[in-house]
């Protein structure tokens, strides 16, 4: 089983096949052994936002992209993507190191190659493209989820098209004056057991649902470059802060790495494309966890200069010494 690139190669080398690499690094990744050489992930205190996550995120692990009332979690289910990985070593044998904007590449392409296969597709386009939320994938992102999730809980008699339909009319109040959306709406409420809908907690799907689909952000991202960077054997880190650009400040999930065989860092940001930004005075993880005021530039057709804030993850992580295994997950 390999440690690292180098090690990887000589497996490639040594005739290995994808299939054989892959079963023999996924037993070392999801053994305890690796589990207990990781530190605590951190989460924001009674959600499960992660702030702070050390290496390979395993598949009962469930990570939120937003907190609230009802918390949208995603779960890794995602491993054919590690052939992409090993073919893409085995096309660069003699090239050191892994080119970064590479793996950003390979992760953009999953979310964003169109997957007109997916029993999703028709749902995620027709949400992009209705009403006020034309052409607004965040809002396909946030809804999507709740819609899979009440629809297979629902006793809708009816395609889930209409069944979107008549959430959107219940829920979002869209198509009020459409006599056929009232009627989608109507029937919407009757077949929805909302005392049952309270008791489902937070929605949690697969990560794997929303492949193709072009609505994953900054936190679906971080959390396969996460698992890509842990399986080539990188130390890799899945941090949470504020992302500031010249236009606004938003919540932002992101990725920092160690460069191999040294005391240097670099940011890889698959969501703002920037994908080997070195972090200039941080030497230590301890640096890399209070990083304040990191400044950078996107690599997109018109970059714009943005910088890094963490989360005071000091101060977090004492507020959740004291509260449950829920809020605060000491791996």
């Amino acid at each position: 089983m390999f440690k690292n690139l180098e090690e990887l190669k000589q497996e490639i080398r040594a005739g290995k096949t994808n299939e054989q690499i892959i079963q023999e690094r996924l037993q070392y990744l999801k053994s305890d052994e690796y589990k207990k050489s990781r530190q605590a992930t951190v989460k924001r205190q009674g959600t499960k936002e992660v702030l702070f996550h050390d290496g390979y995120i395993q598949e009962d692990e469930e990570i939120a992209f937003a907190s609230g009332d009802m918390d949208v979690l995603y779960s890794m289910d995602e491993i054919k993507i590690f052939n992409k990985l090993i073919d893409l070593v085995r096309q660069n044998m003699d090239k050191p190191g892994l080119k970064m904007s590479d793996l950003i590449n390979i992760v953009n392409g999953y979310f964003s190659s169109d997957m007109e296969t997916s029993k999703y597709y028709e749902i995620a386009q027709y949400l992009k493209e209705f009403g006020k939320y034309q052409k607004q994938p965040l809002f396909a992102r946030e809804v999507l989820p709740m819609i899979i999730v009440f629809y297979n809980n629902s006793s809708f008699q009816g395609s889930m098209l209409e069944f979107t339909k008549g959430f959107l009319n219940f829920h979002n109040n869209l198509g009020k004056s459409n006599p056929e959306y009232q009627e989608y709406g109507k029937r919407y409420s009757e077949s929805m057991d909302f005392k049952k809908m309270d008791s489902l907690g937070d929605v949690s799907l697969p990560i794997s649902t929303i492949k193709g689909l072009k609505i994953a952000a900054c936190t679906e991202k971080a959390m396969l470059i996460q698992n890509c960077l842990a399986f080539l054997g990188y130390d890799s880190y899945m941090l949470a802060g504020t992302l500031s650009s010249p236009d606004k400040k938003e919540r932002h999930q992101f990725n920092v790495v160690r460069v191999p065989n040294s005391d240097k860092y670099i940011i890889v940001d698959a969501e703002q494309c920037v994908p080997a930004h070195v972090i200039e005075g941080v030497h230590s993880l301890e640096e890399v966890r209070s990083m304040k005021n990191i400044k950078t530039t996107t690599r997109t057709v018109q970059p714009k200069e943005i910088s890094y804030d963490v989360d005071d993850l000091v101060a977090v992580h004492k507020e959740q010494k004291d509260k449950t295994d829920d809020d605060y997950d000491d791996r």
